[in-house]
């Protein structure tokens, strides 16, 4: 459907509702709709055009209130971009732009998801629609939002540790939801047995995962005098002795 827009309207539309947050977050949020975000004209006096490139690719027109389409069960939604600024203080000329398998498209990112749900939530239309549901995203979008944070915390701080106190353990950070999000391999983690317990407060609720390294591992033995836990879990500290396998 971007690509329609893309070539027939030169529009990069945006992904928008629970498909965009799923873009957004990588989160499986099992979206029953399509929601998507055009310049306002495509609504007003070009909505002929609008229409007739998406009935192009099987879609039917339905709705005019809410310039809604349905295929195969999907539906498929219009609102315009520039409801971002004055609905939840969202600056839409700023969105981050997405090119993906030849279609291009703009996405929010979590902060303007939040500020999204959260108005939503006070407007008397959709939250009488979408309470529970938005309720639930708004907690959803907050614990990613502090995931985040903390991740930021845990480079920063890692960039600032001199190089001798770098790795004798060498972890990939994981968030406790099982593995949301994962450092690029660049990101790697590494700390000496103190420097992880220096850092707990930090990480609490975290799991670091040990890549387990034979040299690493005999340094750390020899120096440690206790064998490389495979994994560390923090909240309070807790060595988990694993098999050598994997």
């Amino acid at each position: 459907m971007a690509r329609v827009l893309n070539n027939e309207l030169d529009i990069a539309p945006v992904l928008y509702g629970s498909l965009g947050l799923q873009f957004t977050s990588g989160i499986d949020l099992e979206p029953q709709d399509i929601d998507v975000l055009v310049p306002l004209e495509y609504l007003q006096e070009k909505w002929d055009l609008l229409q007739q490139a998406v009935e192009k690719i099987g879609y039917t027109f339905v709705d005019l209130h809410e310039h809604e389409f349905r295929k195969e069960g999907f539906k498929l939604a219009f609102a315009f971009i520039e409801d971002l600024a004055d609905f939840a203080n969202v600056d839409y000329k700023k969105l981050e732009r997405i090119e993906l398998d030849g279609a291009k498209f703009q996405a929010l990112r979590l902060e303007d998801y939040l500020k999204v749900y959260s108005k939503s939530l006070i407007d008397g239309y959709r939250g009488a629609k979408n309470n529970n549901k938005d309720v639930a995203k708004i907690e959803l979008i907050k614990t990613l939002l502090e995931r985040d944070k903390h991740i930021e915390k845990i480079k920063s701080l890692y960039g600032s540790l001199d190089e001798a106190d770098k790795p004798f353990l060498h972890a990939r950070f994981l968030g406790h939801f099982g593995g949301l999000h994962e450092l690029e391999s660049g990101d790697w983690i590494g700390w000496s047995g103190e420097s992880l317990k220096q850092f707990a407060d930090i990480v609490s609720g975290y799991v670091l995962t040990i890549k387990k390294v034979p040299d690493l591992i005999e340094a750390y033995a020899s120096m440690r005098d206790k064998p490389l836990p495979s994994r560390v879990e923090f909240g309070p500290i807790e060595m988990v002795e694993e098999s050598d396998e994997g």
